[in-house]
């Protein structure tokens, strides 16, 4: 089994050459066989051709048809004969081509050529009949009436020619043969821009959904890209874009194999920033669960551009546009010792409805309890809790025992600042403590936030009072409850001093003193004037002598006053 012999890139059995040209004749058993050409014209007459051994087929300046031979001798005996015309005739005009062909979704013709991508343009040269020259003699020259939207240079052959797209516009390309000048060709070349949409007033924050109508010849898409990630970063399947600083930045789109087209875009930064309040979100009863609030970025009344797929939704929910801007609460009152981000959290979100980014500040209005733990005994059979919360709240609480030993029932209530209930937690009997420790737990629920905590209440039996101040009793009750045994200790400590005194004051108190006769005072001899005399008292107390001084001073002498003379 061999291969039929055939001539190479002819679609007929004839080949058409301009005249004064060159074809090199090509089989497909060239470097196998051993081939041989021939023309096999009338010898009477001047042949339009000529070939050498080679197989190189030379027209001469005159028109007309000939006929060539080709002869190809197999390795392994058997000979191949191959007839071929060939035609001289001149050129009536000439088409041009262009490659790669460029698909679309709709396969609808495109109106211009895309904006970076590089094209090849084929000078086909054709006869009178229409049929397309294999070999012509023309020296193709061209020119452009601009050269700022596109660059036009040589191909690798004599009849190709390498565009270039740089701007948007359009471009008049004129193609002539140079030896023959009334042969040429006007081209209109409109360069625009094939990725959507147009992009106008782009600013940090905004989300673009990209898309172009151009595909492979499969139908399927190309891949996106961006020249900086962090001015804008785009997906590279869906062509979803969202804008994360300010600059100038370049999205390629690109069909590997075909082209790669381009499209700058300018992020500018945005001049205001408007947040409107749209409404609470509500939850399946009566309490709101979360503030909304729409932030409007730049002066455009939305922030995604385009017209945006569901698959190109789904990736805009992963890429997070909201992580562009940073949201800070604070309260408008100086009532409060704390900070609002201590309370609330604001978490921002792209909303696709309205095609903005919003922020919402989730709100659970919760309550708590100033107490973790109620112990209940035979001492303290009842004891309170205090449930602070908004008021909202309280009015719709539901306080559950777990046990019918343990009643409750609500003391007061308070819808000032802070607003609380009082509850008062008891046993139903204070008998049921002697039975032996229980416990149950006080369930504390908020039918408006679903919000629900459990409160351990024990019940124990306690011998000593003592005792129960180790499971709760405060310190001012135990005061209370043991005034009896203060007041007997503060008694025996008054009783215990003054029988000290007593005791003390008759030990050491001071005795009578004898008054020895020498010291006995006696009548004066001497008289006053006047012959009145002053009766002396017949004995005068005197302080005694302290015993320590006796013994310091013995020789001491105390006397009494006696009357000036």
């Amino acid at each position: 089994v061999f291969e039929k012999l055939v001539i190479l890139n002819i679609e007929t059995e004839q080949i058409l050459m301009s005249p004064n040209s060159f074809f090199k004749v090509q089989t497909n058993r060239d470097r196998v066989a051993s081939l041989s050409y021939r023309i096999l014209d009338d010898q009477d007459r001047i042949p339009v051709v000529q070939i050498d051994e080679r197989g190189l087929l030379h027209s001469g300046s005159l028109i007309g048809l000939a006929t060539v031979e080709v002869i190809g001798q197999e390795p392994f005996g058997i000979n191949q004969t191959l007839i071929v015309a060939v035609k001289v005739a001149p050129v009536s005009y000439l088409r041009i081509s262009m490659s790669p062909v460029l698909h679309t979704k709709t396969n609808e013709v495109l109106e211009a050529l895309p904006l970076g991508t590089t094209m090849t343009l084929t000078i086909h040269f054709h006869d009178n009949s229409g049929d397309i020259f294999h070999s012509q003699n023309s020296v193709v020259s061209f020119a452009t009436n601009r050269d700022d939207f596109i660059q036009v240079g040589k191909g690798v052959s004599n009849n190709t020619l390498i565009i270039r797209t740089m701007n948007v516009g359009l471009t008049v390309l004129m193609v002539w043969d140079a030896e023959h000048s009334n042969i040429a060709d006007y081209v209109p070349l409109l360069v625009q821009h094939v990725i959507y949409p147009e992009l106008r007033d782009i600013v940090v924050g905004d989300v673009i959904c990209f898309s172009s109508s151009l595909v492979n010849q499969e139908g399927l898409s190309g891949m996106w890209s961006s020249s900086l990630n962090g001015v804008l970063q785009i997906d590279p399947k869906t062509g979803v874009a969202v804008a994360r600083n300010s600059g100038t930045v370049t999205i390629y789109y690109e069909i590997p194999g075909l082209f790669k087209t381009y499209r700058e875009v300018l992020v500018n930064v945005p001049q205001r920033i408007v947040a409107i309040y749209i409404s609470g979100t509500k939850t399946s009863l009566e309490g709101i669960s979360s503030s909304k609030v729409i932030v409007k970025i730049g002066h455009s009344s939305r922030n995604m551009k385009g017209e945006c797929l569901l698959a190109q939704i789904e990736v805009i929910e992963e890429m997070k546009p909201q992580s562009s801007i940073s949201c800070h609460l604070h309260f408008n009152t100086d009532l409060f010792d704390c900070q609002a981000s201590e309370i609330f959290i604001v978490e921002p979100g792209f909303d696709a409805v309205s095609e903005q980014i919003s922020a919402e500040v989730p709100f659970n209005p919760g309550f708590y309890a100033n107490e973790t733990e109620i112990i209940l005994s035979n001492h303290y059979p009842s004891s309170d809790v205090k449930i602070f919360g908004a008021t909202e709240i309280l009015q719709n609480l539901e306080v559950k025992s777990g046990s019918p030993m343990v009643v409750i029932s609500e003391k007061d209530r308070s819808y000032g600042l802070p607003s609380y209930i009082t509850y008062t937690v008891r046993l139903s009997d204070p008998r049921l403590s002697s039975k032996g420790s229980l416990s149950t737990m006080l369930t504390i629920t908020s039918r408006v936030t679903d919000q629900s905590f459990t409160i351990p209440v024990t019940m124990i039996y306690v011998s000593d009072r003592t005792m129960s101040m180790k499971y709760g009793a405060s310190l001012f009750h135990h005061f209370i409850d043991s005034y009896q045994i203060l007041f007997f200790t503060l008694f025996a400590l008054l009783a215990g001093t003054a029988v000290m005194i007593i005791v003390h004051c008759a030990i050491f108190s001071p005795k009578e003193q004898k008054t020895h006769p020498a010291f006995t005072p006696r009548r004066s001899p001497q008289h006053r004037p006047n012959g009145i005399e002053f009766p002396v008292p017949s004995a005068v107390a005197f302080s005694p002598i302290p015993s320590n001084r006796e013994n310091n001073s013995p020789t001491r002498l105390w006397s009494p006053h006696y009357a000036s003379q």
